[in-house]
């Protein structure tokens, strides 16, 4: 009887037919957890890039906008036209812009910009404990007013 249930248990122990169903098992979860992680950093990259490029082109919009009669600024409809370069450019749906300021006199034009990006994917898995799963991205952007060349310096953040 001793014997029988030895045998048993040699054989239940060399029995492979479950094992890949309990691997399986145990790396699914980790591996939708890097999924989740790529896809919600290729998505901060997107805006990323995205917020780059929109607060160039805005910050260049405002080097050629005319100042105003003081010459000291750039009218206001300007400063919003600009702002709304950088809300066209950057998804809202996947982002939203938290600070835009702007500053222009005769010689440079300068824009600020941060933008928060939330991370849906990574707290529905368990990375972030806070109530809010953001990143919060800044960039800054100044061209110079040299008539018609333009030169650019930026700065960028995360």
């Amino acid at each position: 009887m001793a014997c029988l249930k030895v045998l048993n248990a040699r054989k239940f122990f060399k029995d492979s037919s479950g094992s890949v169903t309990v691997e399986f098992v145990i790396a699914m979860p980790i591996l939708l957890a890097v999924l989740a992680f790529a896809v919600q950093y290729g998505n901060a990259l997107k805006v990323r890039n995205s917020l780059d490029f929109s607060a160039r082109d805005a910050a260049r919009y405002l080097a050629r906008a005319p100042l105003n009669a003081e010459q000291t600024d750039v009218d206001q409809i300007f400063k919003d036209r600009a702002r709304l370069i950088i809300a066209n450019r950057v998804e809202t749906s996947k982002s939203r812009i938290t600070t835009f300021s702007s500053v222009t006199d005769s010689t440079t034009a300068s824009i600020d910009v941060t933008v928060d990006v939330p991370f849906p994917l990574l707290k529905w898995i368990g990375l972030f404990d806070g109530a809010e799963a953001t990143m919060s991205m800044s960039t800054k952007e100044s061209v110079l007013r040299t008539g018609d060349s333009v030169t650019t310096t930026s700065t960028s953040g995360s």
